[in-house]
């Protein structure tokens, strides 16, 4: 088996986990001819580059609605189920990942923290939400949310969220109170509205959190 025939098995596999698609390759090839392949690490490489490629190939959602979730990205490598929710129309729509496990180890651990980012999340979203539990005395992330900002978008703020840094900040503000202890919500929340750091044409926004 040629480096050129590597390629085309990768790419007729690209859907398999690396480990059977490698697996594929080794079986084909002489003992004799496994010494010339690429190192493990080349493979997964070439591997991932099929991948970007034949995705870059197919149209890109333009709504949350749109989205169609392929079937290697609903599971783990080992093939157990990772998407366990997805939940909503249209806009309202949210995905809730992990696996058995991980809701296993949540179950067991007493202290919960959450986390909430706007960076790294897929532009159709507006934030990834962890649920992190302990793990031989680690923090680890065990549950991801990917949500919409129902609120922002009906306002008609998008634009200016996504352009606008400090807006975007100050209206980060709501969303923090979330790591607020609940017996000092209501306080922290009237002294965020009492005091200037919200602009005026937010104030639908602050009725929608102060009525959910």
């Amino acid at each position: 088996m040629t480096y050129a025939t590597v390629n085309w098995t990768i790419k007729r596999e690209h859907e398999n986990v690396p480990q059977v698609i490698i697996s594929t390759v080794v079986q084909d090839i002489a003992s004799a001819a496994s010494g010339r392949l690429p190192n493990l690490s080349t493979i997964k490489r070439t591997i991932r580059r099929v991948r970007v490629r034949i995705s870059n190939t197919t149209t890109l959602p333009t709504s949350i609605s749109d989205i169609e979730l392929p079937e290697e990205y609903k599971k783990t490598e080992k093939g157990n189920n990772f998407l366990e929710f997805d939940w909503g129309n249209d806009d309202d729509r949210f995905l809730i990942f992990g696996t058995e496990l991980n809701l296993q180890l949540l179950t067991n651990s007493r202290h919960w923290f959450m986390d909430g980012t706007f960076r790294t999340v897929p532009s159709l979203f507006y934030q990834l939400y962890s649920v992190h539990g302990f793990q031989d005395r680690l923090s680890v992330p065990l549950i991801y949310v990917l949500l919409p900002n129902k609120s922002i978008q009906q306002n008609g703020l998008k634009e200016r969220y996504d352009t606008d840094p400090e807006f975007s900040l100050r209206m980060r503000y709501l969303s923090a109170l979330a790591f607020v202890p609940v017996a000092h919500v209501t306080e922290a929340l009237n002294q965020l509205t009492d005091s200037d750091i919200f602009p005026e044409e937010s104030q639908n926004v602050i009725d929608y959190f102060e009525d959910t």
